[in-house]
């Protein structure tokens, strides 16, 4: 990856409050068709004002453009002060199977790392299969299986090293 975040035709940048309306529509329109139960667990305010609700010095929400379009989203939510909370885990199904996932992913990890953080978490449904297998890659190890209705909430976790792996390293391994 070189240093301006672009791979091939992959930028990674940090969302701007522009990019909400794109954003918003990604998301919902992979949930409603892939995630179709996880949809009250994970429709969430959030979404409605990106640039407010990522705002904390040590939060972020990047997204992955392709060509001009956001095709891929993740965000940094903090949990409490050595914890970081991956969430909103998305990529385009056309853009999938390139990598992209674990660049943004990595980023997100680097991020953390810059942060001072010493762990990340994510919390994801048993449909999503696709980020889980990515985090798992990324070696978060399960912590927990929740059930909630008929949804199993799968929560990974990955200790952080004050230097490691980074977005290059995360990418290698996928």
């Amino acid at each position: 990856m070189a240093d301006d975040g672009v791979v091939l035709d992959l930028k990674i940048r940090k969302a701007e409050p522009s990019d909400t309306p794109e954003i918003k529509g990604l998301i919902i329109s992979i949930l409603e068709q892939e995630f179709h139960a996880s949809m009250d667990f994970y429709g969430g305010p959030d979404l409605d004002d990106i640039a407010t609700n990522y705002a904390g010095a040590r939060e972020v929400f990047y997204v992955a453009e392709v060509n001009g379009r956001i095709v891929g989203t993740c965000g940094i939510k903090e949990d409490d002060e050595d914890t970081a909370m991956l969430r909103r885990v998305f990529l385009h199904p056309s853009h999938r199977g390139k990598g992209y996932g674990a660049i943004l992913l990595g980023k997100a990890m680097d991020f953390c790392r810059d942060s001072g953080y010493r762990t990340i978490t994510f919390r994801g449904t048993s449909e999503m299969a696709s980020a889980i297998q990515l985090c798992r890659r990324a070696s978060f190890r399960e912590r927990e299986v929740l059930k909630i209705g008929a949804l199993q909430v799968v929560i990974l976790a990955k200790d952080l090293a004050p230097s490691g792996s980074s977005a290059r390293s995360v990418a290698a391994r996928s």
